[in-house]
């Protein structure tokens, strides 16, 4: 069980560390719309859609790595449609 335990806390700080950097970066974008109050929200709201398109461009220039989190991306969104009844 210790085995288990390490392994599951070593994910776990892998995915802390990108989850920081992430909230960092976006942070930063979300406080320059926020200072724009409604216009802000407005303009963020027309940016979001057009940058999925664009990620799943770079990932897929990627290679297999890419592949894989599209895939996983894909499996989110699914799942996330037939919850959404």
């Amino acid at each position: 069980m210790g085995k288990l335990r390490k392994i599951g806390k070593k994910i776990k700080r892998g995915f802390s560390k990108i989850g920081k950097k992430l909230k960092k970066g976006l942070g930063k974008i979300a406080k320059a719309f926020g200072k724009l109050g409604p216009l802000g929200s407005i303009a963020l709201s027309f940016l979001l859609p057009g940058m999925g398109s664009v990620l799943s461009g770079w990932l897929g220039n990627m290679g297999s790595v890419g592949k894989f989190i599209l895939n996983i991306g894909s499996k989110i969104q699914k799942g996330s449609i037939i919850l959404d009844v």
